[in-house]
């Protein structure tokens, strides 16, 4: 049973270079909001946020089309910049844009004081 047991631990750390790093941005007010022809959103922060994917560019978040909450997430986004209030994301993955540029993509979204 000990050997088995080791044995499915070998294979998943052999497995565990697949896994997307997630994590929380950091605290920033939005400076614009862009509705791409797509649907997308893209909302350019004050200043670059914690990037756990790498993406290219820091201080921009993506919101999918694709998302179920899209809506609730624009309206948050509006709401924050109408107000002057900071906004934090939890982002994973990269998504690259037809201009070549990448930016985090958003899973959840707040607005934070």
């Amino acid at each position: 049973m000990k050997s088995i047991l080791t044995l499915i631990f070998i294979i998943s750390l052999s497995f565990s270079n697949l896994v997307i790093a997630a994590g929380a941005t950091d605290n920033r007010f939005i400076n614009y909001i862009e509705v791409d022809a797509d649907g997308s959103i893209i909302v350019q922060l004050s200043q670059n946020v914690s990037n756990p994917d790498h993406c290219q560019n820091a201080n921009r978040i993506y919101i999918s089309p694709n998302n179920v909450y899209i809506d609730r997430f624009y309206a948050a986004a509006l709401a924050a910049y109408s107000n002057g209030k900071h906004v934090w994301a939890w982002v994973s993955g990269c998504q690259l844009m037809g201009w070549g540029e990448e930016y985090p993509i958003v899973i959840n979204f707040a607005i934070t004081n």
